[in-house]
């Protein structure tokens, strides 16, 4: 109760920055593989930070204070500011170290579990649900998707690019072309578009805006949303179609 919250909080997580999560979550992945042989893939939700005001558990912050010098919560405590004689730019490289360290908790997990699969040769699929903003995913939640499919430790990326607005969910896109390149990653990432906060209108609106851009794969989020209006997809499929008919024409 005591320790600094996101105002979103959403429950409880693991840290990847205690040394037995990792191990604890690979294990359980094995396990699954071991047990269904004709599992076509494995997807991570929820493989990020819940925001970056987490992470903060004892074993991690004694690995870290080992590792580096200092307590990570001081970032948060105004510990390393301009008034005690830090600069912007030494603040900042501090910032860095810590959001460094969580991103590069949460890849090792997945560069883990990839060897793993190299080592035993199997024909599974590894992906991940992540945030639609690059920047943002690693800052905030450090989640280093970029990084992740650049080395080839994902097969593709779901994007949750989630939001209403045509010309935010078009600069999401767009800075995730500008941030990969001059890599042609483009199939290794879909595109995530919500069905449960706008019409189907809105909905056809993203997947022309998708395919525009190059991003042929596209994932509706979420099974709820259709299980509760059982006829969405038909309706998107015809908005969709009038707009590429009018296109044609």
């Amino acid at each position: 109760i005591n320790n600094i919250q996101s105002p979103n909080w959403e429950g409880l997580y693991l840290s990847p920055n205690h040394p037995s999560v990792n191990f604890y979550i690979e294990e359980l992945v094995k396990e699954i593989i071991e047990n269904y042989p004709e599992l076509d893939g494995i997807h991570f939700d929820y493989i990020r930070f819940q925001d970056e005001y987490y992470g903060f558990n004892k074993v991690g912050i004694n690995n870290f204070k080992m590792n580096y010098g200092f307590n990570p919560k001081d970032l948060y405590r105004g510990v390393y500011d301009e008034k005690f004689g830090w600069s912007k730019a030494e603040k900042d490289s501090i910032q860095n170290i810590w959001v460094d360290y969580n991103s590069m908790n949460i890849t090792n997990l997945i560069s883990s579990l990839r060897s793993y699969f190299f080592e035993y040769n199997l024909d599974v699929q590894l992906s991940a649900a992540v945030k639609s903003d690059v920047i943002e995913s690693k800052y905030r939640w450090y989640q280093d998707w970029t990084k992740w499919i650049r080395d080839d430790l994902l097969d593709f990326v779901v994007v949750m690019n989630y939001t209403v607005n045509n010309n935010q969910f078009t600069d999401r896109m767009k800075n995730i072309k500008e941030y990969l390149y001059p890599s042609n990653l483009d199939d290794k990432i879909v595109m995530g578009i919500s069905l449960f906060n706008q019409n189907d209108l809105s909905i056809s609106d993203k997947i022309l805006l998708s395919k525009l851009s190059g991003y042929d794969k596209i994932c509706f989020f979420s099974y709820n949303s259709i299980k509760k209006e059982s006829n969405i997809l038909n309706s998107v499929r015809s908005s969709y179609n009038k707009k590429i008919d009018f296109l044609g024409e």
